[in-house]
């Protein structure tokens, strides 16, 4: 036992340096090892990506290797309520880096429509799409809002309060067109004649009194004599409300709602002399009021993958976020091995960027003909200064395919 002690102490003080090399790296491996039993496998680039998740108001980047975007919310202890929303769907699988996972928490809303209310559990924000959930039908020019209850108890309520309120549908005949229903919010004929900004003209005739109260049901007619009274039912484009969605590639649209095209009474008077009919618009009121269309577009940049083009904008200062801009303009253009590219497209424009004429690219350097890093500061400084940023260059670039 004496012997053991003194070559242990001997060997301790005699390589003290070489031994804490070995504790330290006994402990590391000791711990590595116990971290990768415990989650389950070894971890390998192949089988592992880093996902970016968005949940309860706060973004996280996770390394994962879970197959499934369910697998990995349950491997990152994310526990999900009956009616929250997951985008994309849980089975969706994981099968690259920077992919995004977005948690929507249900609300308590309680949606009331007169004197009928029910009471949800919903992930949505549109008002719209809460009163379809709680199993209303919305109406043209019906209007809904959102409150916050004053007292939860004696209000019999759960959550924040949805309200309808329903739109008075009365009979309308405008110069002796025929009969036609409108909804409408306004309390008297006057304020119902400006809310659909139907113009009354000279010796026009409106029947009740401007000052009578609106009632469902009620006939409101608008009559000038004289001259012969046309009318065309026109349509009305509907618009588009986009909603950001950093989870889905830029350049994709996802329709929500679909929108419905609104329908106008457009009317003229005609008036014929010596055989000659000459048409005037006195009034359009529109009847239908269009439905907005509701999208998700993507606004998730794609990875620009190659190196030496990364290196390239590195030289330049071109901003990481501006990457994918700058390799989808240069990759419809000349192209990055387009450096000598001349009259792409039959336009006479020369280089990576398609400049014209390509002699004005000297401006960024003597070496503008043969040298791809030269044209791409060229190129910066042209996407800069003539639309302000490379998201704008982009933005034109798309619409009008050229820039």
């Amino acid at each position: 036992m004496n012997i053991f002690r003194k070559i242990t102490n001997y060997f301790f003080h005699a390589h003290f340096f070489a031994f804490s090399i070995f504790v330290t790296l006994f402990t590391f491996f000791f711990f590595a090892g116990g971290f990768v039993v415990a989650n389950g496998q070894t971890l390998a680039p192949t089988d592992s990506h880093i996902v970016n998740l968005y949940a309860d108001g706060q973004t996280s980047s996770v390394p994962t290797r879970a197959v499934t975007v369910g697998e990995f919310l349950q491997k990152a202890g994310v526990t999900l309520g009956m009616s929250d929303k997951v985008e994309p769907s849980p089975s969706t699988p994981i099968t690259q880096d920077n992919f995004n996972v977005q948690i929507f928490r249900a609300q308590p809303y309680t949606v009331t429509d007169g004197v009928t209310s029910q009471s949800i559990m919903s992930p949505e924000t549109s008002l719209s799409l809460l009163a379809q959930e709680a199993g209303f039908t919305l109406n043209d020019a019906d209007t809904i809002s959102i409150s916050s209850p004053q007292n939860f108890v004696n209000q019999n309520v759960l959550g924040s309060i949805v309200t309808i309120k329903r739109a008075i549908a009365i009979n309308v005949i405008l110069y002796g067109s025929s009969s036609t229903v409108y909804r409408t919010q306004a309390g008297t004929v006057a304020d119902f004649i400006k809310e659909k900004g139907i113009k009354t003209v000279s010796g026009a005739t409106v029947s009740p009194s401007l000052n009578s109260s609106i009632t469902s049901g009620m006939l409101i007619s608008v009559s000038l004599p004289g001259d012969s009274i046309v009318t065309e039912e026109q349509d009305v484009p509907f618009s588009i409300q986009s909603i950001p969605d950093p989870i889905t590639m830029i350049g994709t649209k996802n329709i929500i709602t679909p929108g419905v095209i609104g329908k106008a009474q457009v009317i003229y008077n005609v008036t014929t002399v010596n055989g000659v009919s000459t048409k005037t618009k006195i009034s359009e009121v529109v009847s239908t009021q269009p439905i907005s269309q509701v999208e998700q577009d993507g606004t998730q940049l794609p990875v620009v993958t190659s190196q030496s083009v990364i290196n390239w904008m590195q030289q330049v200062g071109i901003s990481p976020s501006d990457y994918y801009y700058v390799d989808f303009i240069i990759g419809h253009e000349g192209g990055w091995n387009g450096a000598t590219k001349w009259n792409h497209a039959g336009s006479g424009a020369y280089g990576i960027c398609q400049a014209l004429p390509g002699g004005k690219m000297v401006s960024a350097g003597s070496d503008w003909a043969t040298n791809p890093v030269t044209q791409l500061n060229w190129c910066n400084s042209y996407a800069i200064g003539k639309y302000g940023s490379w998201a704008s260059a982009y933005n034109f670039w798309t619409i009008n395919r050229w820039w």
